[in-house]
């Protein structure tokens, strides 16, 4: 086999790259609360929009919390209602993973019982 020099000198600038965006990705800083106005930054919707979606779109509880008087929203709520994700189908994803990793478990605890046998 042989090797293209050429080739190793990309190999190094792709990873000096990668591990930039590595930095970079880590050392943003994710905040799962939002304010109204954040969160009409990150939507790019007016304040007014905003308040409107509350009693339609968004659930207090769900999508949205009041603590003393001001207004969180929770970010992963809110992306799931842009991507068209709802609560319920949100929560049949999460009971259907953890069924499953229920019968992988008792699946390898019956095997395990088998083969001691």
């Amino acid at each position: 086999m042989t090797v293209d020099f050429k080739y190793l000198e990309l190999i190094k600038d792709v990873n000096e790259k990668v591990d930039f965006l590595i930095k970079s990705f880590e050392s943003r800083n994710e905040k799962r609360w939002l304010s109204t106005k954040e969160l009409s930054n990150y939507l790019d919707y007016s304040e007014d929009r905003i308040h409107k979606l509350k009693g339609v779109e968004f659930m207090e509880g769900v999508h949205y919390h009041k603590t003393a008087g001001k207004l969180l929203f929770d970010i992963t709520k809110i992306d799931n209602w842009v991507m068209g994700i709802t609560t319920e189908q949100s929560i049949n994803t999460e009971n259907y993973i953890n069924e499953l990793f229920d019968d992988i478990l008792t699946s390898n605890e019956k095997n395990t019982t088998i083969a001691a046998s």
